[in-house]
């Protein structure tokens, strides 16, 4: 199949006008190159180029996506954080899977096609709805003051790195004391604004 396109991304990323690329049956790319004629689908006014990646993405973040009320850290802040009140509880009741589907559609209609993506809590289900939507995700746990059963970890806590004896692959990350001041410990009034806003642009 030989695709057309006013403008082709090839290569290092230079620009080849009226370009065209060819794709073998497996739907692998054979060839890209300018267009000399022959049968080809013409995609018209568009640029043809490789997949995006998204090489960093907490997607549970989207149930606090237009707060804008509270410092970084009392929104984000791992124990207190409302972020993690609000997820957590999310997670619990089994409505977090629409919160990923709508992530997942909108991080595919933007072209990514694969993504390093940190999840909170239930990242098998994370990386499901990914997949599902054609993105290719590598989902990283975060474990919270010890080791989930995951295969890919990330460390998120105050304590130092815990050893892992059940053979997990573990991104550790050190903490040292903060200069900033203290996160306080998230409201239910804050975690009840997070969950209003976030049904209110499902």
């Amino acid at each position: 199949m030989r695709l057309r396109a006013k403008y082709v991304l090839a290569g290092e990323l230079e620009v080849v006008e009226d370009g065209v690329v060819e794709v073998d049956d497996a739907g692998v790319v054979v060839g890209v190159g300018r267009y000399t004629g022959g049968v080809a689908a013409d995609l018209g006014n568009v640029v043809l180029m490789p997949q995006l990646v998204n090489g960093h993405v907490h997607v549970l973040d989207a149930v606090i996506a237009d707060r804008d009320d509270l410092y970084i850290d009392d929104l984000v802040g791992w124990p207190h954080g409302v972020k993690y009140h609000a997820v957590k509880n999310l997670v619990a009741k089994k409505k977090h899977i629409s919160l990923l589907e709508k992530v997942a559609r909108r991080m595919r209609s933007y072209g990514t096609g694969c993504a390093l993506i940190y999840a909170e809590y239930a990242a098998r289900d994370v990386e499901e709805v990914f997949r599902k939507h054609g993105v290719e995700a590598v989902v990283f746990q975060e474990a919270h003051g010890g080791f989930p059963d995951y295969p890919n970890v990330q460390v998120a806590s105050p304590w130092t790195t815990p050893r892992s004896t059940s053979g997990n692959s573990a991104s550790a990350t050190s903490w040292s004391p903060r200069t900033c001041r203290r996160p306080r410990t998230a409201t239910s009034s804050d975690l009840e604004l997070a969950l209003k806003r976030w049904t209110q642009t499902s």
